[in-house]
């Protein structure tokens, strides 16, 4: 598809969204495929158009949700999720014309079934003028809908719960990544991470984890200006950034939580940072996507419309050595 092609399309899929959001599904036309589309229920999900708008929301607030090993599962059925660790195996020797086979060497398997999805709601207020005005409804989205989603969906894997009643997730493992983490460093609260631990945690995971494409480090805000903040004895910073626009310690990026899951530095006998494959050790199952309902006549009398939000998903956790964390004392 040209690129004539792609924006005609999008500015068709924008068209039918900027109806929605302003008149809900009794503004869309039946004879308007993109509209119809639309007209099928009673939450929409976010169309492919603006899946570049939602992974941008969730590297901006929430990049756990695109580190770890991530499956789309549209009815939340229950489903089994399998893994196995393999850095514990090996090969034998075979002497040419020997009599002896070769040891047999299976890898360590985990399952674990989960019983279903949960879902996460909210609904945001919006004037129908704004949505009207919106030059392109994906980043009028991605403002008013896709960060939430993205900072809840951060909060429940990283803490197994919801971030608005901090209820415990029944299809997340309790206490989700950061509570079943296994410590490889002890830092000291109040004095913030040092390169040496840093360096120290990453090296505590097994080198096939740390050398993952995506393995990395994941902090809080308050760690990530701490980190920044460090200088050597001449006054340079002690870190870099990298072309990706990531903190780099030890030639790895650091990805700072946006939901407040994450303990901060002066967190006594807290996670404070995180280290390693995220896709082999958590796996998250997004059940159905994004959704969206409009609500038009609620708030009718002032030109405001409703918008809610829904997101389901269940979580496992599978190799448990693939992540580890720097604790404090």
């Amino acid at each position: 598809m040209n690129t004539l092609n792609v924006n005609e399309k999008r500015s068709k899929v924008n068209a039918a969204w900027r109806a929605y959001l302003k008149g809900g599904s009794s503004a869309l036309s039946l004879e308007v495929p993109e509209q119809r589309d639309l007209n099928t229920g009673n939450s929409v999900p976010v169309p492919q158009d603006y899946s570049s708008e939602w992974t941008e929301a969730q590297k901006q607030v929430g990049p756990i949700a695109t580190l770890v090993n991530v499956s789309h599962q549209p009815t939340g059925r229950p489903l089994k999720h399998s893994t196995f660790d393999d850095t514990g195996s090996t090969m034998t020797f075979l002497s040419e014309g020997g009599a002896t086979g070769s040891v047999e060497q299976y890898p360590t398997m985990f399952s674990t079934v989960r019983g279903g999805s949960d879902t996460l709601v909210s609904t945001v207020l919006y004037s129908r003028q704004e949505a009207d005005d919106a030059e392109d409804i994906g980043e009028f989205l991605n403002r008013i809908a896709f960060r939430r989603g993205a900072r809840a969906t951060e909060y429940a894997l990283l803490s197994g719960k919801d971030n608005g009643t901090n209820t415990q997730l029944p299809n997340s493992p309790t206490n989700g990544i950061l509570g079943n983490v296994t410590s490889g460093v002890t830092g000291v609260a109040t004095t913030g991470p040092t390169y040496a631990q840093m360096a120290a945690l990453a090296a505590s995971v097994d080198v096939s984890y740390r050398n993952a494409p995506n393995a990395g480090f994941y902090v809080s805000s308050a760690t990530f200006a701490y980190l920044v903040a460090q200088t050597d004895s001449t006054g340079r910073p002690l870190y870099s950034f990298g072309d990706d626009g990531l903190l780099r310690v030890a030639g790895k990026p650091v990805y700072v939580a946006g939901s407040g899951a994450m303990q901060d530095y002066t967190v006594s006998g807290a996670p404070i940072v995180l280290f390693g494959d995220y896709s082999r050790f958590w796996k998250y199952v997004d059940g159905g996507g994004l959704r969206l309902r409009v609500l038009i006549e609620r708030y009718s009398d002032i030109m405001v419309n409703a918008l809610v939000i829904e997101q389901r998903l269940q979580a496992a956790a599978l190799v448990s050595s693939a992540v580890k964390s720097m604790v404090t004392a």
